[in-house]
């Protein structure tokens, strides 16, 4: 019989510290192809943008990384206890059933709150920053591209723009992951849900290991259908991008496939070294 399972919070450490280890291991992997390539294409020029650019990509993520997962997981719990708290059914180790209202809402409403940070830390930085563009523009005589620039940055302080800004945030937010829990909901009858050892603890549980065999093929096949709907819409709006929306449902269901199965893969391995991710669950 499935039990039915609450997040209560996530332990913000674990989450972090493991979320650090997995996308570090990235970072480096991405930062020695860089490194490759620019030292076949550059040569002693590449070697010296290298100086820049590798410490940039591995040190840029672990940052973006930390404000990223600890950010999010901060207002989840302050979000659980005003709202309901994401819920879903496990029976013997296997997630057969997520609450699609739940996990939808919260997640819009985080991506929500974290937008309206983010836009509002930029739009403090961008009149140093266009100030000094468009003077550059203006004294080496493009007033027309000044005018462009001008009228765009304007258009970043309208409150129509702003509003229509947030909506999307949230609506695209909410309703992308309601379909995707509602397909998940869906296909676990047919090719079993993701399979999860999660053990009790006194306080928090701890998520043990992912099976990613499951959890790729499920992510994949839901990135397939919502990557499905996309291109129809695309499809509808214009006919002729009739081989973008192939090329985009391919991709979709490849990149969720590839990107599931490296990230569960990475949790395996390093959360044995790091400590694992811990949620309170009830």
């Amino acid at each position: 019989m499935a039990n039915r399972k609450e997040i209560k919070s996530l332990d913000l450490t674990s989450l972090t510290t493991v979320g650090i280890g997995i996308h570090a291991v990235i970072s480096i992997v991405i930062a020695l192809l860089a490194m490759i390539i620019l030292l076949i294409v550059g040569g002693v020029n590449g070697f010296l943008a290298n100086l820049i650019i590798v410490p940039f990509i591995i040190f840029g993520t672990i940052i973006s990384t930390i404000i990223f997962l600890f950010g999010r997981g901060l207002i989840y719990n302050i979000l659980v206890k005003k709202i309901n708290c994401i819920s879903f059914e496990i029976e013997e180790g296997e997630i057969t059933k997520v609450d699609t209202k739940s996990v939808s809402v919260i997640l819009a409403i985080i991506e929500l709150i974290s937008f309206i940070i983010i836009y509002v830390m930029f739009l403090g930085v961008v009149p140093f920053m266009a100030s000094a563009l468009l003077q550059i523009l203006m004294l080496t005589g493009q007033m027309g591209v000044a005018l462009l620039v001008y009228n765009i940055i304007s258009l970043l302080y309208s409150p129509v723009v702003i509003l229509i800004l947030l909506l999307a945030v949230f609506l695209i937010t909410l309703i992308e992951v309601f379909i995707g829990a509602a397909i998940y909901n869906i296909l676990t009858p047919y090719i079993g849900g993701i399979k999860a050892e999660i053990k009790a603890g006194r306080e928090y549980s701890t998520v043990e290991s992912v099976n990613t065999k499951s959890a790729a093929i499920m992510m994949a096949v839901i990135s397939l259908v919502l990557g499905a709907v996309i291109s129809l819409i695309m499809i509808i709006i214009n006919p002729q991008l009739a081989f973008s929306a192939l090329t985009n449902i391919l991709s979709s269901f490849i990149g969720g496939f590839i990107s599931t199965l490296i990230l569960v893969f990475l949790y395996n391995k390093i959360s044995d070294k790091i400590g694992k991710l811990k949620l309170e669950l009830e």
